[in-house]
């Protein structure tokens, strides 16, 4: 099973200070009720707090030609360099253009175990959507971030051994899935004639 890399995140997760990681999940806890408990989205929420901002920062400046001794709010010209940009960009272009190709072969079927794969994905992840809000979704990551590595950590030996196990019995099934549709595309392909 893969490590964390050391550093903050790591300490984090591993409750190293339990202080301020119970700060972070409680934080995270509360922000969730919050938005779960009072009906408003993230975006609703965002979008009302940009408006307080627009709004405070106008009055600021109008309120400070009035009143000499107060200086208006420091505004800064926010651009982004070219550089930058085409850095993104360049990076971006190419991991799009893997998902594109991907999405291509799943989609003309040429690579039929991926995309029977992607189907039983896509069919999962539109069951539990089903069940979950996005944001309650994003709070349970956040609690398996706080809570499976260090469970991980204290009963390595025991979640290897199950995972071996469900691994071996997933390939298992997996052989046994793939044989049979094998054998049907290939009992359902015409026979050839022979002359």
């Amino acid at each position: 099973m893969a490590t964390l890399p050391d550093g903050k995140m790591k300490d984090l997760a591993m409750w190293v200070d339990p202080v301020r990681s119970g700060a972070v999940l409680g934080g995270a806890t509360l922000s969730w009720l919050v938005l779960e408990k009072s009906g408003y989205t993230l975006l609703t929420i965002a979008s009302n707090l940009l408006l307080l901002l627009l709004i405070s920062l106008v009055a600021w400046k109008q309120a400070a030609t009035f009143f000499t001794k107060m200086p208006p709010p420091p505004a800064q010209s926010f651009e982004l360099s070219e550089a930058t940009v085409r850095k993104v960009v360049d990076i971006t272009v190419s991991h799009v253009n893997l998902t594109l190709a991907y999405c291509y072969k799943l989609g003309t079927g040429n690579d039929l175990v991926a995309t029977a794969q992607a189907l039983l994905a896509l069919y999962v992840v539109s069951k539990v959507g089903a069940f979950f809000h996005i944001l309650t979704l994003c709070w349970l990551g956040v609690v398996g971030f706080f809570s499976w590595p260090k469970l991980y950590a204290a009963k390595q030996a025991e979640i290897d051994k199950l995972l071996g196990e469900a691994k071996a019995q997933l390939e298992a099934a997996k052989a046994v899935l793939e044989k049979e549709i094998r054998s049907k595309i290939s009992s359902a392909a015409p026979a050839k004639k022979t002359e």
